[in-house]
């Protein structure tokens, strides 16, 4: 448990860090719900309904977390969409 906890604090200050590109932020998004499915099956293996809402809940974040990617992509023109200049917009 401890473990796990401290691999979501380590990935956090991974991504504070070293967010360069929106790619590579949505792919540390998808590791936090991996650490995250990880505390559940340890913590709650008796109840699988929880189990099963929440994989839907993350395939469903990342399809709309890479679709907003392809549009943001195809209205910017390139890939390596930087976070800054998101926010300057």
């Amino acid at each position: 448990m401890y473990m796990t906890i401290t691999a979501f604090i380590i990935l956090i200050m991974i991504i504070i860090a070293k967010s360069e590109s929106m790619l590579n932020y949505l792919i540390f998004i998808e590791y936090m719900v991996l650490v995250i499915i990880l505390m559940i099956i340890i913590n709650q293996s008796s109840n699988d309904w929880v189990f099963m809402i929440y994989l839907i809940y993350t395939v469903s974040e990342a399809i709309i977390g890479l679709t907003l990617l392809v549009k943001m992509n195809q209205s910017y023109g390139h890939q390596n969409i930087n976070l800054i200049n998101l926010c300057s917009n």
